[in-house]
């Protein structure tokens, strides 16, 4: 009997292993050279202007944003299903069936 490589490797990651003691130098905090001065800011004024409020002004648009669809296209409804099922093990085997919407222009 040929021994499996795979099995091999998952009962030699399984075993217990022991581990050497590792010394760490935490570096994550940030350098700051001792010349450095940090300038504190008083943002009061200005949170309180924001907290006020403004007026604003109406703006009329023009929303261009739906899909631009011409009045003579028609929508049909397309079942695939009896073509997915030609080779029952496939795709449809798997994700039971598949409907498609196209948009036919005429």
């Amino acid at each position: 009997e040929m021994a499996d490589p795979k099995q091999d490797l998952l009962k030699e990651v399984e075993k217990p292993h022991e581990l050497k003691h590792a010394e760490t130098t935490d570096k994550s905090a940030p350098v700051i050279s001792s010349d450095v001065h940090i300038k504190q800011v008083d943002r009061t004024p200005f949170l309180e202007e924001v907290k006020k409020g403004a007026e604003l002004d109406h703006v009329d648009t023009v929303d261009k944003s739906k899909p631009q669809i011409p009045d003579d296209a028609h929508v049909k409804t397309v079942d695939r299903t009896p073509f997915l099922q030609e080779g029952s093990s496939g795709i449809n085997a798997e994700y039971g069936g598949v409907r498609v919407v196209l948009v036919v222009m005429v």
